[in-house]
């Protein structure tokens, strides 16, 4: 099983996934937690996540796009086409948050979703969408202390990153089964868990059997 979590940045994205390993966990699921860019189960991931993320040399939209589709392409094929079909396996961000910041850079849409449609070779069963009131999440992302380079883009470029995540779930992106999530700066983040974990069951149960994903 493959399940997705994007958003725009400091939106309780990772406090979400790492609660969600857990209550899957007890259930005695096999679960897998990934992300992209940089995959920690891939070594080529995690170089590719470093350059685009901390390089200083300013990066065009366009090579940035390419950049993102080698570390998914890579990532798709070395870690979630080798584990979904034993393991529930839960991505930090996906083809969603790649189209959302090339849109949000200025790349047409209409070219971002031809490439993501030739590397995106499983559709996820359950994309989750996570939001967040913009100006917490500003001031969320900032008390971090050092940002990368995506996150010192600069508040207008973030703006964007809100408005089309908001919009993801309305224009039907690649035909993915897309949920978007309570906002989780005034929401509890296990009250937010619980809700996926059981669409998650409710995604198993309709399958018919969940042996195939049980330690």
């Amino acid at each position: 099983m493959y399940v997705t979590l994007d958003g725009p940045e400091a939106t309780g994205k990772t406090t979400l996934l790492n609660l969600l390993v857990d209550e899957l966990r007890k259930e005695g699921y096999s679960v897998l937690l990934t992300k992209e860019p940089g995959s920690t189960h891939s070594k080529l991931c995690q170089e590719w996540r470093n350059q685009l993320l901390n390089t200083t040399e300013a990066i065009d939209p366009i090579t940035e796009l390419m950049l993102f589709m080698v570390d998914r392409s890579h990532h798709m094929n070395s870690v979630i086409k080798p584990n979904v079909k034993h393991s529930i396996v839960l991505s930090d961000r996906s083809a969603i948050s790649g189209y959302v910041y090339g849109v949000s850079n200025g790349v047409p849409g209409k070219k971002i979703t031809d490439a993501l449609e030739l590397i995106s070779q499983i559709k996820p069963d359950i994309s989750f969408v996570s939001h967040a009131d913009f100006n917490w999440s500003m001031e969320k992302m900032t008390s971090r202390g050092t940002l990368d380079r995506v996150e010192q883009m600069g508040r207008e470029f973030h703006k964007k990153i809100h408005k089309e995540f908001r919009e993801i779930r309305h224009n039907k992106f690649l035909n993915w089964n897309v949920m978007a999530l309570p906002e989780t700066s005034v929401n509890d983040a296990k009250e937010i868990v619980k809700q996926m974990k059981e669409k998650i069951l409710q995604a198993i149960k309709e399958r018919g059997t969940d042996e195939q994903y049980k330690v």
